[in-house]
């Protein structure tokens, strides 16, 4: 919705909504064209439980050096995307791009 960087973190639990340290990260990149947003949703899934997989050992060990979280990160509620597409169904099936062109998403 905000055209934020996408992709998964690990981070820390703090009494804040995403406000945890963070102790990795991997950013991705979607082709709006192509990319739906049932297939943006698996890959970030997917990548998120590689993640997982591939720093457990150093996440464990806590060998992982945390960083601050640098600004304000972005949450949205069901209902802001409601509004948004003015009461109809999301179709996870489009593209981004499409819902762009329909003024739906930020550029």
């Amino acid at each position: 919705m905000d055209d934020t960087p996408k992709g998964v973190t690990i981070h820390r639990v703090s009494s804040g909504l995403d406000q945890g340290s963070i102790l990795v990260q991997k950013e991705l990149f979607f082709d709006e064209h192509v990319e739906t947003f049932q297939t943006t949703y698996d890959t970030l899934n997917k990548e998120i439980s590689i993640l997982f997989q591939d720093n457990w050992e150093r996440i464990k060990e806590q060998s992982i050096v945390p960083k601050e979280q640098i600004g304000e990160g972005s949450c949205h509620k069901k209902q802001e995307l409601v509004q948004l597409l003015g009461g109809k169904a999301l179709d996870l099936q489009e593209t981004i791009y499409h819902h762009r062109m329909r003024g739906v998403l930020k550029r």
